[in-house]
Formats: C-alpha cells, structure tokens, sequence
C-alpha cells in the first residue's frame, strides 16, 4: 500500500529527476556531451571495481545467505532471452554511431576507435557478469547492486564519517548506478532528435 507521504516523496523523485535530465537533453553536439559520457564510463569502470573487491574480499561470500546463491548451471534456458535482452540494451548506442562519425575531427579514425570501445565494453561487461554470477550464483538479480545491498558482506563498510553523516560503499554504488544511468540518456535523445529534425527538414525541402 502507498501511503500519501510516500506518493508525494515517489513525485518529487520524477520531477526532480526530469528537471536535471533538461541540460543535458538539450545538448546538440556530440563533443559537448564527452564529460557526460567520460563520467558514464568511469562510474561503469567503478561498478565493476566494486563488484570485484567485493566477491575477492567478502569472508562471508560462501555463505550468502540465499540458499539459490550456491547453485550454478552453465546455461539456464528461461532466463535466456532475458539476459539477451539486457546485453542487447547495453550496446543500444549503436544508433548513435553514424551522427558519432559525422561529429568526429578525425573521421578516418572511426572504426579504430569503434573496435577499442566494443572491445572494453565486452570485457566490462563479461567481468562484471561473471564475478556477479560467481558471487551470487542462481540468486544474482537483473541489478546485480541489489544483491550488494542485501546480501554482501563488504558493501555496508563505513568510507566515510562526518558527524552522523556516514557514507558507506552501498551509497556510493547508488550514486554511480545513477551516474551511469544518467550519461546514457542524453546521446539516445540526440539521435532521436537528429532524425525527427532531419525528416521535418527533408519534407519542408
């Protein structure tokens, strides 16, 4: 049941949300967009820090506490198209690629810099669903920080203490799930956009 106060809370969640997105959706250039982008791969880069450290040092990694964590099947057949799903939604930014090359300096230099950033992509990718699963087995969920929070041992260390301000690893790992969330969004709504503008400019032509 969702009381009123917790309604009001969810809103201002959405409309806070969508009022930071504006900038960057409004952002037209592909190089005016790199910072937003940097801070998407660093913050991936970091998640999958996080994940490692925390499956190499956890004493307690043996025992999550999800009997389902234990098991491990080298392919599960109903949970397949899902994690095709996902993989496909990863590498959606290959809409973007074409207005990527148009907006380069160098444009010779294109497929070298497509082949470097799939490749690191792929071992993102792949190392972090491999320790996940490793760490967590038939428990690991879609978000694999859920997981962390509820069932790692390590995530709840203190890196911070200012007063009663205390800042432990499963905030941080929120704040860069938001940032990764948050960089991927803008580049989409470009494209979009550059092909709305496009099509309009073709017909009024």
């Amino acid at each position: 049941m969702i009381t009123r106060s917790s309604t009001v809370t969810r809103d201002a969640v959405i409309i806070g949300s969508t009022v930071i997105m504006l900038p960057a959706i409004w952002i037209r250039t592909f190089s005016r967009l790199t910072s937003i982008s940097v801070s998407g791969v660093l913050s991936s880069l970091l998640l999958t820090t996080v994940v490692v450290i925390s499956y190499a040092v956890d004493p307690n990694r043996e025992a999550v506490h999800d009997t389902s964590s234990a098991i491990h099947e080298n392919v599960n057949w109903t949970h397949l198209p899902i994690a095709a799903g996902i993989l496909v939604a990863s590498l959606s930014g290959h809409a973007g690629l074409p207005s990527m090359r148009r907006s380069m300096k160098n444009p010779q230099n294109f497929e070298h810099c497509l082949n470097v950033a799939f490749f690191s992509m792929f071992l993102l990718y792949a190392t972090m669903g491999s320790i996940s699963y490793f760490y967590f087995g038939g428990a690991t969920q879609v978000l694999v920080t859920a997981n962390l929070n509820d069932a790692s041992g390590v995530t709840g260390f203190v890196l911070l203490r200012l007063g009663k301000l205390r800042i432990t690893i499963n905030e941080v790992v929120t704040v860069l799930v938001a940032m990764s969330a948050y960089s991927t969004i803008p580049a989409l709504t470009y494209v979009i956009a550059e092909l709305i503008v496009d099509t309009i400019s073709r017909s009024a032509g």
